[in-house]
């Protein structure tokens, strides 16, 4: 077979008619394929221009061929979404690249070997992955996106696609997205990236007034303007300021208690807990801080619950997850816990586990639990060990203390943008957040186009002023 031919069989399995830009992919894609030069080829596209589809002719070709092609995603969320629009298995990068690591009885990871031959690594959502050093270091410190490359690399003539839309928010503490940058992928990682970006925008999409807003706040970053765009209203883009309308939505979205019909996009994690705590008081009528069927977002990475070998591999900072039951409601070292049994939401196959949480995070401005606040829990509990251990065995049973280990986490209805990131949802509820000088800058429209994209269907906005409408 040559690219040729295997241009024509991806065509074959796209379901429409390719255009310029698709076509362009396939033609570009098949050649990159073949090339002994480039091993790294990154698909960049506007929301709606068909990327998900012809990513999904991909996967159909490979299983025609048996070839080997490996999906996957930064977040448990993000690995789901893929694997639903694609129809073939996918694993967050985590899960798939690291093994377990003996560590004197403690969480540790190390890359395991690849021992794949001539395989297609596809990897959706890569304007997530950070180069920054990992916040734990059972992963030794390194970055996410140098292990994935070196975790590729050491596979025999194997190769990978990097998807993923470049106006969306880059990682926290960055203004680009390194896994999306064809220069910092050269300079730091000496990878020869060949690119495609796709702009146009399908005839399918073309009658979504979310898209078509989406597309415009696109625009405007990619032009390089600081303006407000022109948000145009329709049936599925819909400005809330009546009251009991809003009453409705967040009625529509929320009264389920699950986080599958909606969710709301704010700037902040302390408006984000403010909201989620009126929706459990006015929507959901509960009073008490926690109860069975809640739906939580882990905000913290924790290793301690599950084998290192389960589907997900460890609990990551935004996983959901979902109270089964809860029981032994405790105040230790300061905190407040409760043990629990939970559902990991984006693993299917993962059983139930029983973990214990610590409650004050749910109630806190913060994103987490602060870092002297967690180093005196750790002050705390090494106190409470036996004083006749050595210091090295004392430091190990705080470490798999699970007081030490709670999981940290939020009511997961109300998300910062960052955490909702990878997911989509049929309704999104976006509120204006104040800006400090009142000028609009790239970062927030880079906010505003990532909120408008995770919207499957409606879009509602709450506390926008009228400039900002058509």
């Amino acid at each position: 077979m040559n690219y040729e031919q295997l241009k024509t069989i991806f065509l074959q399995n796209f379901p429409y008619e390719a255009n310029t830009e698709q076509a362009a992919f396939f033609s570009d894609l098949a050649k990159f394929i073949f090339s002994t030069s480039h091993t790294c080829f990154m698909l960049t596209g506007y929301a709606g221009t068909g990327k998900t589809t012809v990513v999904k002719s991909v996967v159909e070709t490979y299983k025609q061929l048996n070839g080997h092609i490996i999906l996957l995603a930064p977040t448990g969320r993000a690995s789901k979404v893929l694997s639903q629009r694609t129809g073939k298995s996918a694993s967050t990068i985590h899960r798939h690249i690291y093994m377990p690591k003996s560590n004197g009885g403690l969480a540790s990871f190390t890359i395991r070997p690849n021992k794949y031959k001539h395989a297609l690594f596809v990897v959706d959502e890569a304007s997530m992955i950070a180069d920054s050093p990992s916040e734990s270091q059972v992963f030794g410190g390194r970055s996410l996106l140098n292990d994935l490359i070196e975790y590729i690399a050491q596979g025999h003539k194997c190769k990978v696609l990097l998807i993923g839309d470049d106006a969306q928010l880059p990682p926290v503490g960055v203004d680009l997205s390194p896994a999306l940058n064809p220069r910092t992928l050269h300079i730091d990682f000496g990878l020869t990236v060949a690119t495609q970006n796709l702009s146009q925008v399908i005839r399918q999409a073309e009658k979504s007034t979310v898209l078509r807003n989406a597309t415009q706040i696109r625009k405007i970053i990619a032009d390089g303007n600081l303006q407000k765009p022109k948000i145009e209203l329709a049936k599925d883009v819909v400005r809330l300021t009546d009251p009991y309308e809003m009453e409705e939505i967040f009625q529509s979205c929320f009264a389920d208690h699950n986080n599958e019909n909606g969710i709301m996009i704010v700037r902040s994690n302390k408006r984000a807990n403010k909201y989620n705590l009126d929706i459990r008081a006015r929507i959901q009528f509960k009073e008490v801080i926690l109860s069975s069927g809640d739906q939580l977002m882990v905000v913290k990475n924790s290793y301690h619950w599950l084998e290192s070998n389960s589907e997900a591999g460890f609990i990551a900072n935004g996983d959901t997850i979902e109270v089964l039951s809860l029981r032994n409601r405790e105040e230790m070292y300061g905190h407040t816990f409760t043990d629990a049994t939970i559902q990991l939401l984006d693993y299917p196959n993962q059983q139930p586990i029983d973990v214990k949480i610590m409650l004050d995070v749910l109630e806190a401005d913060g994103p987490a639990l602060p870092h002297a606040q967690h180093k005196r829990l750790f002050d705390d509990i090494f106190l409470d060990c036996d004083e006749h251990l050595s210091k090295s065995a004392r430091m190990q049973e705080v470490m798999n203390s699970p007081f030490y280990n709670a999981l940290q986490v939020k009511f997961a209805h109300v998300v910062t943008c960052h955490k909702a990131q990878g997911g989509q949802w049929p309704n999104v509820i976006i509120e204006q957040s104040w800006l400090p000088d009142g000028e609009i800058d790239q970062e927030y429209l880079r906010w505003l186009y990532t909120a408008f994209t995770r919207a499957q269907e409606n879009v509602y906005h709450i506390g926008f002023d009228d400039s900002f409408f058509a």
